[in-house]
């Protein structure tokens, strides 16, 4: 029987690395034999904003499944790293995007963290004092007009989490219309004064 495994994923910022781990495959046999993995379909794309291509190479995988041996117990090798996971995530950044092709043009925040033992299991986010949202790495915000601050934790799949905190900048557009009132009034009484003394010399000019 053929089984596929799909994937599909990215890192924002991009990433350097000679040796990263980019998923990890855990698999359960019920029979013995040999048991291959191969790799299709399979690119990888630069970070340069422009969707281009790098050159990959891949390989078939082997695996031989033997028989257990008598008077003993499988091990569960998942379990084990699982039970065993005690250090969270990796810290991680959240950026704000916006673009007219996704989403329908609405703002949303990206993240994306990596956690070497048992693997990231999900996020969660909070959005000013919105309730709660598991999320995937991408999350389109609810608050699309004024600024608000956000909260990612990421979760491993041992329960570990690792939190990170969007603070936009503040919204100036209250302080610059303040300010422009404020300029308004400060003109307005200047120009008063100097045409009340203008009048007041040619009323004293008359009066001689």
């Amino acid at each position: 029987m053929n089984t596929r495994i799909s994937f599909t994923g990215g890192s924002p910022g991009g990433f350097v690395s000679t040796d990263a781990i980019i998923f990890n495959i855990a698999l359960k046999f019920n029979k013995t034999g040999l048991v291959s993995l191969s790799p299709n379909n399979t690119a990888v794309y630069l970070h340069d904003g422009k969707g281009t291509t790098d050159e990959v190479s891949v390989r078939d995988i082997f695996i031989n499944v033997l028989p257990r041996e008598p008077n003993t117990d499988p091990v569960d090798d998942l379990s084990v790293i699982i039970s065993n996971d005690t250090v969270p995530p990796e810290p991680f950044e959240i950026f704000l995007g916006q673009d007219d092709t996704v989403f329908d043009g609405k703002k949303f925040l990206s993240f994306n963290t990596i956690d070497k033992q048992s693997g990231i299991s999900y996020y969660e986010v909070y959005e000013g004092n919105l309730p709660l949202v598991r999320s995937e790495n991408t999350y389109i915000l609810k608050e699309q007009r004024k600024p608000v601050e956000v909260i990612v934790i990421a979760y491993d799949d041992a329960g570990n989490s690792r939190k990170a905190v969007y603070s936009p900048a503040p919204d100036t557009t209250a302080y610059l219309n303040i300010a422009g009132l404020i300029g308004a009034v400060l003109l307005s009484i200047i120009l008063f004064i100097l045409i009340f003394r203008m009048v007041f010399k040619k009323k004293r000019k008359v009066i001689k």
